[in-house]
């Protein structure tokens, strides 16, 4: 085989653990709610302890280098950032990983979980407010609304990202 066609399928067999084995074991196992904060733990510390290495110095970097990171990857990978005063938004309008995640929004944990891990690695806490399921700092720096979401139906994902006026690093 082909280096080209091996990492295309590693790259397969990667997005489908991620997007759909693990979270439907996890669900099947111990319930949407457990998932939800094992695999947002799970991959936040994950990509904190990577993109670490990059050192972005503020949100909106951790944010871009999260959202690159992916598109690099996956490839087919569509967003924008836009900063609104103390929010980021964040449109997110192409994602490859469409097909694993209609009907099934507890699988968009890890995307979430990414650009979460990407911020810790600036020194702030973050949480996520995932669809009234609070998970992340009791006390964060940063919180990640979910407005819009595909796999709801939605044209396009919608992140609000609301950075407190006090957040500086830790």
């Amino acid at each position: 085989m082909e280096r080209e066609k091996i990492k295309d399928e590693f790259i397969s067999m990667f997005e489908a653990f991620m997007f759909e084995i693990v979270p439907e074991k996890l669900r099947k196992f111990f319930g949407e709610g457990a998932l939800i904060a094992l695999m947002y733990d799970i991959v936040k510390d994950a990509s904190k302890k990577t993109i670490t290495r990059y050192a972005p110095r503020n949100v909106v970097e951790a944010i871009e280098y999260a959202l690159k990171l992916q598109q690099t990857v996956f490839g087919d990978f569509e967003f924008q950032i836009r900063e609104l005063g103390g929010k980021v938004c964040v449109e997110v309008i192409k994602c490859p990983h469409q097909k694993y995640v209609d009907g099934a929004p507890y699988r968009c944990v890890p995307c979430i979980a990414m650009i979460a891990g990407a911020i810790e690695s600036t020194g702030k806490r973050v949480q996520v407010n995932y669809f009234g399921r609070k998970v992340g700092a009791r006390e964060p720096h940063v919180v990640i609304k979910i407005e819009k979401h595909k796999p709801l139906g939605h044209d396009r994902c919608l992140l609000e990202v609301l950075v407190s006026e006090d957040a500086g690093s830790e």
